[in-house]
């Protein structure tokens, strides 16, 4: 290889190839290649180390190569020590001297330092790691050769550059380094991977700390709810005074973690508290402003370099979102944010630092906390669960956003209804509807309801979109209960609540019955379904169940549990312990509920004793009797304009035969005469109640699988 002088000739500020009369940043690169290349005494090594950009790093340092470098290092040691020597020669006078301070960079640098309370050998790695990437080649000088791949080599390398002893610089690049914590450095063995930006903001002539914030935080829009929509939370007067003690007085260790499903309001919630605070909200973002995720150890970087540089003399607030990537599953900690070849104690004791000392108070939010360690958990000075609002919120919020005639009364009563709708799926539909300002109201409403069913079907909430009331043709008088209905209703219509049990035969009116309930006791009703309740996770559905419960006291609701007989199966009969665990949650919350609940199964005979007694009105529903079939048959028949005069005699007849008829089966088939071109009559509507009685029929005779 042959090295040439390039002296005179202009290159890239990027670059260390920068003749003498150029900047002091460059200056300073030059001074630390220098020292690298001095320090080699090898001239095997050294020729390793010009290899690949010998002509442009001697070149950049303004030196005259004057021997060529031979084809083979076979045989040539005599001419490799000769240009070695005559090559240190040339580096004396680089070396020569203190350190040589580039302006603004050095200025700059002093300043984060003073604002962080760093100390010089956090300074000196930090000035280092802003040169690597700012000059690509004095960065090449510093990754080629040995150094590239003996950790060793690298580590003797920088202690030598920056004067620091072997145990000082381990930790200085350990994962209890403060320049590691503080997102300044990804430390990878000795990479000294300083944050690019920040390298690039030092070389600004207007540069102050905070402007360190700007590319790690995001400033939080103001919040489009208010506090009133948050009413069905508890607490919140509390939280307020808390926080506005803790902002005037500067208190230390102000934590708050909010939890809750996706899209319950959450983030609504911190935005309308730091509204409300009078205080500047500050988000951790989850992805940068191309979209790209950011790791965990970037986003807790940026949360201590917040607390450190934001202003004592101000209201700020900081915003955590996503925590589960920072605080583990389980008893894990941070070993996934830190690394497996660290320890879990000193990840988990520097999380449980941060959480006692923090400057800024600090709203951490999760979807769910079940994995969260109890030594993280009980360091929070308030908990709050968000759960979906109930009606009446929801009410309110969908008059904001879809009102003005946008709906019509009937559609947002329905969206109102839909249990568990998150208040951010009623803003997306207002902001999707805008744009149909002039369409007839209509087809807004079926859009509406179409894009929330969309919605919730994609997020796997079972919840659907309510039928908008009881159908027109329901009538409690045909249902076959063995008790005294009406006498039912006027009991609990004295607001001290009751435990109703109701069992039979699917499509008896169990269900229907508890919604007529609802009605006269003028009260939503809340449904609660197998599929809504089990969890696949330890302890899931308890909470699940426990969530149930609370959502009705809440609403003020009728609490329906369809499929009781998941929840309340004998004990007795349990394989595994989380089975028992969910019979006695279930019969906890009933014993301490004082609302109206309906349990409906099919399968009473499963029930555990010890439910049995705990419900003050257990009703039978039963197939309906000869004088409730004639007459839901001749209301079908008025509703299908079906004539039943020519032979009505052998109608009724056969009618009299179908002993296993429910109102659900009447149900099921108006529903497929009104789908039906042709018009019906009433052979039609005797041949499918009798196909709906056959196939029970056929269900309980024969057995399900393979047999012979």
């Amino acid at each position: 290889m042959k090295t040439q002088t390039r002296a005179g000739t202009d290159t890239p500020s990027g670059d260390i190839g920068i003749d003498a009369g150029l900047s002091e940043l460059t200056g300073a690169a030059r001074q630390i290649a220098a020292h690298i290349l001095y320090r080699e005494h090898e001239p095997r090594r050294l020729a390793s180390l010009l290899e690949q950009n010998g002509q442009d790093l001697l070149a950049g340092l303004d030196l005259e190569a004057d021997v060529d470098w031979p084809e083979t290092i076979d045989g040539a040691d005599t001419q490799f020590r000769e240009y070695a020597r005559r090559l240190r020669r040339r580096l004396q006078p680089l070396l020569a001297g203190s350190q040589k301070r580039a302006e603004p960079f050095d200025s700059n640098l002093d300043t984060v330092v003073k604002a962080l309370c760093l100390d010089q050998s956090e300074q000196a790695v930090l000035r280092l790691g802003a040169l690597l990437r700012l000059h690509p080649l004095l960065r090449e000088l510093f990754d080629c050769g040995r150094y590239n791949y003996n950790n060793w080599e690298r580590r003797r390398l920088v202690g030598d550059l920056l004067r620091i002893e072997g145990s000082r610089l381990t930790l200085l690049f350990s994962q209890r380094s403060r320049l590691v914590q503080l997102g300044l450095l990804d430390a990878n063995e000795l990479d000294l991977f300083v944050c690019e930006q920040f390298a690039q903001d030092l070389e600004l002539p207007d540069f102050n700390p905070a402007r360190m914030l700007s590319h790690r935080l995001r400033r939080a829009g103001a919040g489009h709810l208010s506090l009133e929509d948050f009413d069905h939370l508890p607490d919140l007067s509390r939280l307020l005074r808390h926080l506005q003690r803790s902002l005037e007085r500067g208190n230390r260790g102000v934590n708050v973690l909010i939890h809750g499903p996706s899209g319950t309001g959450k983030t609504e919630l911190v935005r309308v508290l730091a509204g409300q605070l009078g205080a500047s909200l500050w988000d951790v973002p989850v992805a940068d402003d191309e979209g790209e995720m950011r790791e965990s150890t970037f986003r807790l970087g940026a949360y201590t370099l917040a607390q450190r540089l934001l202003k004592d003399d101000e209201r700020h607030l900081l915003l955590f979102d996503e925590i589960e990537d920072v605080f583990g599953n389980g008893g894990n900690s941070l070993a996934g944010l830190f690394g497996s070849r660290y320890r879990r104690s000193t990840s988990k004791g520097w999380v449980n630092e941060q959480l006692e000392t923090n400057r800024v108070p600090t709203f951490w939010l999760s979807n769910d906390i079940r994995q969260m360690d109890a030594a993280y958990l009980r360091r929070f000075d308030e908990i709050i669960e968000v759960r979906p609002p109930g009606r009446r919120v929801r009410q309110r919020i969908v008059e904001r956003h879809l009102g003005d005639d946008l709906l019509s009364p009937g559609c947002r009563d329905r969206i109102a209804g839909i249990d568990g709708l998150p208040p951010a799926q009623i803003e997306r539909v207002a902001r999707v509807l805008a744009g149909m300002a002039d369409d007839p109201q209509p087809e807004r409403d079926q859009a509406a309801l179409g894009l929330l069913e969309n919605s919730l079907r994609a997020m796997g909430m079972v919840q659907r979109l309510p039928s908008p009331v009881l159908p027109g043709h329901y009538d409690p008088g045909v249902l076959n209960a063995d008790g005294d209905l009406d006498e039912v209703v006027q009991m609990l219509a004295d607001g001290q609540g009751g435990r109703l049990l109701l069992y039979g035969p699917p499509g008896t009116g169990k269900s229907a019955f508890a919604h007529y309930l609802g009605r006269c006791l003028d009260r939503p009703v809340l449904v609660r379904r197998a599929s809504d309740l089990l969890d696949c996770f330890v302890g899931g559905t308890e909470r699940n169940i426990a969530h149930a419960f609370q959502a009705a006291r809440d609403e003020d609701a009728v609490l329906l549990i369809d499929e009781a007989d998941s929840f309340l199966r004998e004990r007795g009969r349990a394989r595994q312990s989380w089975e028992v665990s969910q019979v006695n949650e279930m019969l906890t919350q009933m014993e301490q509920y004082e609302g109206v609940l309906v349990a409906a199964t099919n399968l009473v005979g499963e029930l555990d004793a010890a439910s049995l007694r705990r419900f003050d009105f257990k009703l039978r529903f039963g197939y309906l009797r000869s004088s409730q079939r004639q007459a839901l048959f001749q209301r079908l028949c008025r509703d299908l304009a079906v004539d039943v005069d020519a032979g009505e005699d052998a109608v009724l007849i056969r009618l009299g035969r179908l002993d296993q008829l429910t109102p659900g089966d009447f149900a099921t088939v108006r529903r497929q005469l009104h789908r039906r071109a042709r018009p019906a009559s009433a052979a039609d509507i005797i041949e499918r109640l009798a196909g709906e009685v056959a196939m029970k029929s056929d269900t309980s005779r024969q057995p399900i699988g393979f047999y012979g």
